[in-house]
């Protein structure tokens, strides 16, 4: 349904001859505050481990290209290198944790323009992304004994099945500066592939990006 949503949104921005003098391409640096969140297929899952899970915060660095199609449609594209996971505790067991997981990824997606005397105040976008996980660790706290525990995820464990591929769908707005140099956001992103391949342990993240960018080159005309 949002992919479909969003292939119609792209074909009516493409259609509308509104077209005027503005730069075509854009290149900007981002970064944002990740609160992350690992959420169980199974709904008893949390029960059976005995856990309270919470999200937990982490940061989002990359660049970003923007093609402008017209005055109200931009496309972007976006590598970026972006921490997720979890905090838990397991009151029956004393136990805090916490899961760093980082992954390079590539979101794309459509921004939809609110102009103001032909320039840009805000935007709803929509898209997809696709992520690589590439290393992480875990953080486990006794609250009784004060043991902490800090092992890094072992991707070769042949006991625990890892998907390292993430993917799913984003969505959110955008506020710009008065000088054009600056855009601030908050994005909503949820991911369809589960980091077990099955059993009690499938899990799918879900983020939310505080962010900005500020474009730093823009060239051509439209």
């Amino acid at each position: 349904m949002y992919i479909r949503l969003f292939l119609i949104l792209l074909i009516l921005g493409l259609n509308l001859n509104i077209f005027g003098q503005k730069e075509k391409f854009r290149f900007s640096a981002r970064t944002g505050l990740n609160l992350a969140y690992l959420e169980y297929l199974d709904p008893d899952a949390n029960a059976l481990f005995k856990q309270v899970r919470t999200a937990k915060p982490g940061f989002v660095v990359g660049a970003v290209a923007t093609v402008r199609l017209n005055p109200v449609l931009n496309v972007e594209a976006e590598l970026v290198y972006t921490q997720k996971g979890l905090r838990y505790s397991q009151p029956e067991f004393f136990k805090v944790g916490r899961n760093t997981m980082n992954y390079i990824e590539i979101p794309i997606s459509g921004h939809f323009l609110s102009l103001k005397k032909k320039r840009e105040v805000w935007d709803f976008f929509v898209g997809a992304y696709a992520g690589y996980w590439t290393d992480g660790k875990y953080i486990v706290k006794n609250k009784l004994s004060g043991e902490v525990v800090k092992p890094k995820i072992d991707f070769s464990n042949d006991l625990y099945s890892y998907n390292r591929t993430d993917l799913g769908f984003l969505a959110g707005f955008s506020l710009y500066s008065q000088n054009k140099n600056w855009a601030f956001d908050v994005k909503y992103a949820h991911g369809f592939a589960s980091l077990a391949h099955q059993g009690v342990d499938e899990t799918e993240h879900r983020v939310i990006t505080i962010g900005c960018k500020y474009i730093f080159l823009k060239t051509g005309k439209i």
